[in-house]
C-alpha cells in the first residue's frame, strides 16, 4: 500500500481529478423478462447469467436472450431496487430492464477498480434510494451516471484492483470451504438423527417428554418503558429472534423456543444459561425429566422436523402448541443422546458460530478487506486552481 501512495505522490502531487462515471464507462440496458419467465426458461446449463434484482441470478441459454441484451465484457452490474448494491461480472450476462450495468470504454479506467470504488459508495446509493421512494428503495440511472469517480493513473488502479482481488479470492476460498463443511455437517446430522421407526429406539411425541407453554403480549411501548438487559424473543429470525430487551425475565432454565406464527413459523431456538422472555407468537418447551431427555438433542431433532408440521393455510403460516405436542421423534437412551449432541454441537460451532472456526476467519478477512479497500480508495482531491 505504501508503494501506491508513493506512486500517487510522484504522479499526482496536486491530488486527483474526479470524472462522472458516464464519461468513463458505457451504460448497458437490460432485457424485458419477468420472474415467471425466468423460472420457466431458466436452466442450470445455460451460458448467460441473468441478474434479476436483489441478489437473484439465473442461467439462460444464449438462444433465449436477445443478442443486443448480452454483455460480453467485464462489467459492473447495478442493483437498482430494494437491496441496492453492485456486482462484478466477467462472463456473458444480461439483466432485467429496470437494472443497468457499466462496461469500460476508456483506457484510463480499470473496470475492476471501478467496481471496488463503487462498493465504497453503496451506502450513499442506499440513502439516495430511500429518499427517492417511500415504498421500495430505488435509484435512477442519473444517480450513478453522475457519480464522480476519482481517477488515479491506470497503473495505480491496476495495483489497487490486484490487492483487493487477493482479499476477495481468499474470502471466496473460505466460503467454499465453509460450504463444504456445512454439507458435511448436514450429512452427519441426517445420519445421527435418523433411526428406524420399528425396533431398537423408542419413539415419543414432543408432548410426552416436554412441558409446553407460550409467551405473552409484549408491545414496543412495553420495551421502551421497561428497558433492561434481558432479551425478549419474538417471531423474527434476525438477531437470533431478539425483539428487544427489558428489565425482567419470565424464564431462566434450559429450554427450546419456537416461532408459532408468521413467515418464520417453525423456527427453533435453543436456550441455555440465559434469562429471557417470549412474546405471544412464540412457544416454549421444557424437558420433563432431564434423566431421560437431553434438551439439546430434542432441539436438533426439531430443527429438522418442525418445518414439516407448519400449517401454511390462509397465507399465515402457523405451528401451534397442539401440533407441536404431536410431533414424533426417536429418543435413544440418554448416553446416545449426549454423544449425538457432542458431535453435532462441534460441527455447529465450526460452521455457524461467528466467534470461532471458518465463520470467524471469514469475518476477520472481510473486516481486513474493508479496511484496506477504504484506505486504498481514499484520495486527495485535486485543488481548484
Amino acid at each position: 500500500m505504501s508503494s501506491i501512495h508513493e506512486l500517487l505522490e510522484k504522479l499526482c502531487p496536486e491530488g486527483l481529478a474526479s470524472v462522472p462515471l458516464i464519461e468513463l464507462a458505457r451504460r448497458n440496458k437490460g432485457m424485458a423478462i419477468t420472474a415467471a419467465t425466468m423460472k420457466k426458461l431458466g436452466s442450470s446449463t445455460g451460458s448467460i447469467k441473468v441478474f434479476a434484482g436483489g441478489k437473484t441470478v439465473a442461467m439462460l441459454d444464449e438462444s433465449e436472450v436477445p443478442e443486443k441484451s448480452i454483455v460480453r465484457e467485464p462489467s459492473v452490474v447495478v442493483r437498482s431496487r430494494g437491496n441496492i448494491g453492485v456486482s462484478f461480472c466477467d462472463v456473458p450476462f444480461t439483466h432485467k430492464a429496470e437494472m443497468w450495468s457499466y462496461t469500460n470504454y476508456d483506457n484510463r479506467l480499470n473496470i475492476k477498480y471501478l467496481y471496488y470504488y463503487l462498493m465504497t459508495k453503496v451506502h450513499d446509493l442506499q440513502e439516495i434510494a430511500s429518499a427517492n421512494s417511500v415504498k421500495m428503495a430505488q435509484i435512477q440511472v442519473g444517480d450513478t451516471d453522475r457519480l464522480l469517480v476519482p481517477l488515479p493513473p491506470i497503473e495505480v488502479q491496476n495495483q489497487i484492483a490486484e490487492i483487493l482481488d487477493t482479499f476477495t479470492d481468499l474470502e471466496a476460498e473460505l466460503e467454499a470451504e465453509l460450504e463444504a463443511r456445512r454439507k458435511q455437517y448436514e450429512y452427519y446430522r441426517n445420519q445421527l438423527l435418523s433411526f428406524p421407526e420399528q425396533g431398537g429406539v423408542r419413539w415419543v411425541t414432543v408432548g410426552e417428554v416436554c412441558e409446553i407453554s407460550r409467551g405473552r403480549v409484549i408491545s414496543k411501548n412495553y420495551l421502551r418503558d421497561r428497558s433492561g438487559k434481558y432479551p425478549v424473543y419474538s417471531s423474527q429470525t434476525l438477531n437470533n429472534g431478539i425483539f428487544g430487551y427489558i428489565d425482567s425475565f419470565d424464564f431462566d432454565f434450559e429450554s427450546i423456543t419456537w416461532t408459532t406464527d408468521g413467515a418464520n413459523a417453525g423456527t427453533i431456538f435453543y436456550h441455555k444459561d440465559e434469562a429471557f422472555s417470549l412474546t405471544n407468537v412464540c412457544g416454549l418447551l421444557r424437558v420433563k425429566d432431564a434423566n431421560v431427555s437431553n434438551t439439546r438433542y430434542i432441539s436438533h431433532q426439531l430443527g429438522e422436523l418442525a418445518q414439516k408440521y407448519v400449517n401454511q393455510g390462509m397465507g399465515n403460516p402457523k405451528l401451534m402448541a397442539g401440533t407441536m405436542s404431536q410431533i414424533p421423534f426417536p429418543l435413544p437412551d440418554l448416553e446416545e443422546q449426549d454423544r449425538i449432541v457432542q458431535i453435532l454441537d462441534a460441527f455447529d460451532l465450526l460452521t455457524n458460530d461467528l466467534s470461532v472456526g471458518i465463520p470467524a476467519e471469514i469475518a476477520a478477512r472481510r473486516k481486513q478487506y474493508e479496511y484496506y479497500r477504504d484506505k486504498l480508495l481514499t484520495f486527495n482531491e485535486l485543488k481548484a486552481s
